[in-house]
């Protein structure tokens, strides 16, 4: 179970990273072309990979709080995909829906019990 908490956590800060890099260098682009649209769509990408951070951090703790955190991130993601009509953030959205699937699943499996083998 400790290794699918960590695992979680490690990818989630290695996306959010970079993502936060690349919202960056969007919103830069934006400001430098004076193109307002640019501006915050990086600044709204950038809520999102916050949430990835805040996700990978709240996994180590409890794995269904983050999955609730990864599901909200997706539909966030999603919206955001929707009203930019950015192809990259669809990905991004998709990303957030799998960590969240791959985490109810790893609180899934930590939940099951093992099997009790009765000896006489």
């Amino acid at each position: 179970m400790r290794a699918w908490k960590w695992g979680l956590a490690v990818v989630s800060w290695i996306l959010g990273s970079y993502a936060v890099w690349s919202c960056l260098v969007i919103a830069r682009a934006g400001a430098a072309a004076d193109i307002p649209q640019l501006e915050a769509a990086g600044a709204a990408e950038l809520t999102a990979a916050i949430g990835w951070l805040a996700a990978g951090c709240l996994s180590i703790w409890r794995l269904s709080v983050s999955a609730v955190l990864y599901f909200a991130n997706a539909l966030w993601a999603a919206s955001l995909a929707f009203y930019y009509q950015d192809d990259m953030v669809w990905l991004w959205s998709g990303a957030c829906a799998l960590l969240g699937a791959l985490t109810v699943t790893a609180t899934k499996r930590g939940n099951g019990r093992p099997l009790r083998v009765r000896t006489r």
